[in-house]
């Protein structure tokens, strides 16, 4: 194995090995120091939790993923109304809070000037 290789896959490994590396250490000194699982359970805990509840818990992770993106769905439509309404309508443009430009090209209508028509 080259030494370029080798430094690679070292690279490639190193979020596994520290991640695992955190796990271990986590159990350890839960097991230790003899925490309450209620206030710190231990990585196995929490494992064989997932396993045992794995249908409940899939159950609520879909009711979160669809709540999620019905509000980004519902966001997205609200800002791309509001930006095409700010873009047609003078009046509703001079009513934001943008910054106008004092020279440069106009970003609506491409004019070179110190003040957009639409201003």
């Amino acid at each position: 194995m080259t030494p370029a290789r080798r430094k690679r896959l070292q690279h490639q490994l190193m979020p596994y090995v520290l991640t695992l590396v955190l796990l271990l250490l986590w159990e350890a000194i839960n097991r230790l120091t003899h925490i309450s699982s209620v206030i710190l359970p231990p990585p196995s805990e929490i494992f064989s939790t997932l396993m045992r509840e794995h249908a409940v818990i899939a159950e609520h992770a879909l009711h979160t993923f669809v709540t999620s993106m019905i509000g980004f769905g519902l966001g997205v439509v609200t800002g791309v109304l509001i930006g095409f309404a700010t873009g047609i309508s003078p009046a509703i443009y001079s009513a934001t809070p943008y910054p106008r430009s004092r020279c440069c090209r106009c970003s609506f209508c491409g004019q070179a000037s110190e003040r957009c028509p639409r201003s």
